[in-house]
């Protein structure tokens, strides 16, 4: 019994660092585009 609750433990603790984390901003795309995607990795505005 006290290896499903560690077991337990540990799949609430991973779900809610999940829950919790914040995005970060890792690519700037000017503010006049109208259009992005994302292919092969980089990012194309138009």
């Amino acid at each position: 019994m006290r290896n499903k609750t560690h077991l337990l433990g540990w799949i609430l603790f991973l779900l809610l660092q999940k829950a919790i984390a914040q995005p970060e901003v890792i690519k700037v795309i000017p503010t006049e585009s109208y259009f992005n995607f994302e292919a092969l990795g980089k990012v194309y505005f138009f």
